[in-house]
């Protein structure tokens, strides 16, 4: 088998990503992003999941680390940048970019439909890889290949501590912490009551973590589950789902970009009693 080199913009489908870089041995693993730090947290949490799976991912070469490569771009964030603005300030750095792109280069679906394309047009990608079912599939972008049968690559069963590995989390009594230290990832300190929620890997998606979280029935629980639900989205990059019973919170839980007057106070208010 040749060998093939794995191109994807850094996104936030964590445990996506990286279940293609652990399925295949590739000569190189280019990602691309706006933040260099983002990527030294991902190539980090990846290296903390295979470490933690090593038994599950015997075709990791040793010598991975090596392979990865940081390519900068302008920010994907319609936040910072309306679309048009992101397509072209992205379409002028693909065409700065060198090196050819050849039948090797296989490009990971991952971005939006017009990240894809540019990626495409401007770079010359022909093979993309992508998830169908439980498997990664690799296909031609080309007119004359299309319709042939499609590469399938197994990939690694994962669970919901997998995936808050990928983001350098883990978990320890049921709580979700951070993975080197041990301690909450909200208030640095060490946890010691019993978590007010239960964990699970998301059935439908397979890259997002449910939580399902006891009713908060006091003020006090309700500031306290929404500064975890809003933390918990930060450090998990968006690759959670919360349910809770409680129609009110459930509703806010789908669209926090508007935080409750409670999160103006500091962390340590919301574990204080009243």
């Amino acid at each position: 088998m040749i060998e093939m080199r794995l191109h994807a913009i850094l996104g936030k489908s964590r445990l996506h990503l990286a279940s293609a870089i652990i399925a295949v041995k590739w000569e190189r693993v280019i990602l691309y992003g706006s933040d260099e730090d983002e990527f030294n947290r991902f190539t980090k949490g990846l290296m903390g999941l295979i470490r933690s799976r090593i038994d599950r991912t015997n075709q990791l070469s040793f010598d991975l680390l090596d392979k990865l490569e940081f390519v900068r771009i302008p920010s994907l964030d319609r936040r910072e940048n309306d679309m048009l603005s992101m397509i072209g300030s992205l379409r002028s750095r693909l065409r700065e970019l060198e090196g050819p792109i050849d039948g090797s280069d296989v490009l990971f679906y991952s971005g939006t439909k017009p990240h894809l394309f540019l990626f495409v047009s401007e770079r010359g990608f022909r093979r993309i890889i992508s998830f169908k079912g439980e498997a990664l599939e690799i296909h031609s972008t080309e007119d004359v290949n299309k319709g042939k049968e499609t590469m399938k690559i197994p990939i690694p069963k994962w669970d919901e501590e997998s995936l808050l590995r990928i983001h350098g989390l883990s978990i320890s009594d049921g709580w979700i912490v951070d993975s080197d230290t041990g301690k909450s990832p909200i208030t640095g300190d060490s946890v010691t009551k019993e978590p007010p929620y239960s964990l699970e890997l998301d059935d439908r998606s397979k890259s997002k973590v449910r939580i399902v979280w006891k009713k908060p029935e006091t003020p006090t629980e309700k500031k306290r589950f929404c500064l975890h639900v809003i933390k918990y989205n930060q450090a998990l990059a968006g690759s959670v789902i919360h349910e809770v019973p409680d129609e009110h919170l459930s509703n806010w839980c789908r669209n926090t970009s508007l935080p409750p007057t409670i999160a103006e106070e500091s962390a340590t208010d919301f574990y204080e009693e009243e």
